[in-house]
């Protein structure tokens, strides 16, 4: 395990972008997960709004118009972190839509409480269009396209030319586009993303996830 933030640093040579403290929104019994709420603030919320200051700050000759968020191993917080960040991006004004990749576990549209009939999964293979599958304004003006069905072939298809095309006509229509996806280490979903996006990043529980898995992802 990492012992503190500075040994993870030093190890895997990557900059931290933000330290996110353990929440609970207890005003709120929908979205629990959720860390904003209107005129409130708390360590939390500065976190995301410091992670999105941090990234601009990263990458300013970079115009970063798709983003990957994923992890090495399973309950990391991945899915916590893709959706506050991208909340965060929306209060700030910017035209944002979140992608639920996952097609191994998907969970966006039960962390949104939104249905998953249909989504990027039906987007791909051709059944739906772009306009039929985006949930429009779930949270402070986000939009949000869910897993869909899970596919038995989740590598090929996200592997597929179709899907290429797709983020390009999503981030044409968006000022950023956040894809959550599954873990690094058990399966190559995550990887394939990560070669067509402007920017990954990977979240770590920082106690728990063992040293050596993440620096293998």
């Amino acid at each position: 395990r990492f012992r503190n933030f500075q040994e993870f640093e030093t190890v895997t040579k990557k900059p931290l972008l933000g330290i996110i403290p353990s929440f609970e929104v207890t005003s709120s019994a929908d979205l629990k997960e959720i860390a904003f709420e209107e005129k409130k603030h708390s360590f939390a919320i500065e976190s995301f709004r410091s992670i999105r200051t941090n990234i601009r700050l990263s990458t300013p000759d970079i115009g970063i118009s798709t983003m990957l968020i994923t992890s090495s191993v399973t309950q990391e917080g991945k899915t916590t972190v893709s959706a506050n960040i991208a909340v965060s991006y929306s209060i700030a004004g910017k035209k944002v839509l979140l992608v639920d990749a996952d097609m191994r576990k998907p969970r966006v549209h039960k962390l949104f409480g939104i249905k998953n009939e249909t989504g990027l999964s039906t987007l791909i293979v051709g059944d739906n269009t772009i306009d039929q599958v985006i949930r429009k304004n779930v949270y402070e003006g986000l939009d949000v396209i869910t897993c869909g069905p899970i596919p038995p072939n989740p590598a090929e298809i996200l592997e597929s030319e179709r899907f290429h095309n797709v983020v390009g006509e999503l981030s044409a229509r968006y000022d950023l586009v956040i894809f959550d996806s599954p873990p690094l280490s058990p399966v190559s979903d995550g990887a394939t993303i990560a070669s067509i996006v402007d920017g990954v990043i990977v979240v770590v529980n920082i106690s728990k996830t063992p040293r050596d898995v993440f620096k293998l992802a």
